[in-house]
């Protein structure tokens, strides 16, 4: 209504203004999440009562050492990575600091199901992958986020914001 006045009078003015518009529609899109980052960093940044945001990994393994070049290597990429060899290590944890993602690999009980049940019930919102080169694993999960590869673990690690 308002703007056929204009569009009669001033074609090309018209279609900067759409260029515009749709130009601040694929900024916000494309850059959505680093926006996002920002607004948080800013409104935490010395609020009062404010919490540091999640960070790092907390590894659930009783063998760590199986995946230890992994490990290294996440922390050679500045990811903070704990280790919790036990689920009752893992809440332990979950309870002192903000973690970013939960990475537990099941192949170390019997009961895995009940473990992932405690573990997610702890964790809350924060992203629970079951770690697991066995097919098996994701067959009997299907369920729930299972990676079998360093490259589907990293995939998680950026989708969290702990890797570029």
């Amino acid at each position: 209504m308002l703007a056929a006045p204009l569009a009669d009078a001033h074609p090309v003015a018209t279609m900067l203004l759409i260029a515009a518009v749709l130009a601040l529609v694929a900024a916000a899109v494309v850059f959505q999440r680093p926006i996002e980052r920002f607004l948080n960093r800013r409104t935490k940044r010395g609020g009062a009562g404010a919490t540091p945001s999640p960070s790092g990994v907390l590894w659930v393994d009783d063998r760590p050492d199986h995946n230890a070049r992994l490990l290294d290597s996440l922390r050679g990429q500045g990811v903070r990575v704990d280790v919790a060899n036990t689920v009752s290590d893992a809440l332990a944890r979950l309870g002192e600091r903000g973690y970013a993602i939960v990475v537990s690999d099941v192949s170390r009980t019997d009961d895995g199901e009940a473990d992932l049940r405690e573990l997610d019930e702890a964790s809350g919102r924060v992203p629970l992958v079951v770690f697991s080169r066995y097919e098996s694993t994701s067959e009997a999960y299907r369920d729930r986020a299972v990676v079998s590869s360093e490259a589907e673990l990293k995939a998680w690690l950026r989708a969290v914001d702990l890797l570029p």
